[in-house]
């Protein structure tokens, strides 16, 4: 699959490529404060790979915290989910160099600190406490799983720090707190977009895998079960947790197959989507499956191949909406290829709190700007606003078909109803 056709991955961290000897080049001299020559190392990196956020985040960094500046933070899973980490940064590069570019803020530019936090709560929990502390930075961008982003928004609300997550879905996130967002739609929204799919495709008998660990995995398969109920539907008494030690795919499939389940659903978290692979390559096609927003990302393709043929998922955003003009094209241009729906949530994260910071340059009234009722931004994914936190907006649905070009390769494709 080229460049161009897939959603893009980060192979920085094993690379012995000039590109990437620049970025590390261009880090050790940004610690040593030599901020001119790690700008130069950044941009050498970039013109040899410029498929880099966290180079082109420091390269802005760099030029931005030799003047006034207003700081913000990204906390996302760089060590222990890469790729989907440079998903969402992405997003917060982008909406950082093009701010810059039309000269800042206020005319004050925008520096992003980045923050690794694994999606590991009692590590999340450490990391607020420490950003919340630095009174320069006036919100964060995260985080990446519900889990997380549930254990960091105690701290944030407690210390008056704004949050906006650009890929949290669980419920339990919803009313948290006057200072806790997020930019991805309701997970009701994305849930119900696909049960309603399967109910329209006489899908009414449905077995459901999902994470007893995990707050958006069970957000999802609840509000999932709800309107396939609604709708007429019944969910099957199979037991599939993805979180058991003892974790069995084959049985599973055999006994959805013998109970003649119409499809299944799994819903993983970003931690246990290997499973929902296993689960997909156990089912060899027999049934149709359906999966949820966090399986959209190009480690599924690679992974899944044909087993994963036809599965159908929920978006908050197509790399295919909008205009000539609009966000997907800029994308392209910034980084060689197709993004997907983390990047254009995160980049929607950053986009509402430049927009904030047009208006009041600390904390209290940042956050007084954001929760206000005419408040309202026109991001990647068009106009929205946010409700007691929450973003509502259309969701969109994407089936893996092959490509055109190479039948031996899968991509995500908008379903056409």
């Amino acid at each position: 699959m080229s460049l161009g056709e897939k959603l893009l991955t980060r192979d920085y961290g094993q690379s012995n490529s000039a590109g990437a000897m620049a970025f590390y080049e261009g880090m050790a001299s940004f610690a040593r404060c030599e901020f001119s020559t790690a700008k130069n190392k950044y941009r050498e990196s970039l013109t040899k790979d410029r498929n880099n956020p966290e180079a082109l985040i420091y390269y802005n960094n760099a030029q931005a915290i030799a003047s006034e500046h207003f700081k913000i933070a990204v906390s996302i899973p760089l060590g222990s989910k890469p790729n989907i980490a440079w998903e969402i940064l992405r997003g917060v590069a982008q909406a950082q160099s093009e701010v810059n570019q039309q000269g800042g803020i206020n005319q004050k530019q925008l520096l992003v600190q980045i923050v690794n936090d694994d999606n590991n709560p009692y590590v999340v929990q450490q990391l607020a406490k420490q950003l919340s502390a630095d009174k320069n930075i006036l919100a964060v961008v995260g985080h990446n799983d519900s889990n997380s982003s549930l254990a960091g928004a105690k701290v944030y609300q407690q210390e008056e720090l704004v949050m906006i997550s650009p890929t949290s879905t669980s419920t339990k996130l919803s009313g948290m707190g006057s200072h806790i967002m997020r930019t991805i739609p309701s997970v009701s929204a994305l849930a119900s977009k696909l049960a309603n799919y399967a109910s329209a495709q006489s899908l009414t008998k449905i077995a459901i895998c999902s994470d007893s660990q995990d707050s958006a995995s069970g957000s999802f398969a609840q509000e999932f079960i709800t309107q396939t109920v609604t709708n007429g539907g019944q969910i099957t008494s199979i037991d599939c947790d993805f979180a058991e030690n003892e974790f069995q795919p084959d049985s599973i499939v055999t006994r959805a197959v013998a109970e003649n389940v119409d499809a299944l659903l799994v819903a993983p978290s970003v931690n246990k989507m290997d499973r929902a692979i296993a689960i997909a390559q156990a089912n060899q096609q027999q049934l149709p499956l359906l999966g949820n927003h966090s399986l959209y990302t190009y480690k599924t393709i690679e992974s899944g191949q044909n087993a994963i043929a036809g599965m159908v998922i929920p978006s908050p955003w197509l790399s295919d909406d909008g205009d000539q003009n609009s966000f997907p094209q800029a994308a392209v241009r910034y980084w060689g290829g197709k993004v997907n729906w983390r990047t254009a949530m995160a980049y929607d994260a950053v986009g509402a709190i430049v927009q904030g910071l047009q208006h009041s340059s600390d904390r209290a009234g940042l956050q007084s700007i954001l929760t206000q009722s005419g408040f309202s931004v026109n991001g990647a994914t068009g106009e929205f606003k946010f409700h007691k936190g929450d973003r509502f907006g259309q969701v969109q649905l994407a089936h893996i078909t092959k490509t055109s070009g190479d039948r031996q390769q899968y991509q995500f494709s908008r379903l056409e109803l």
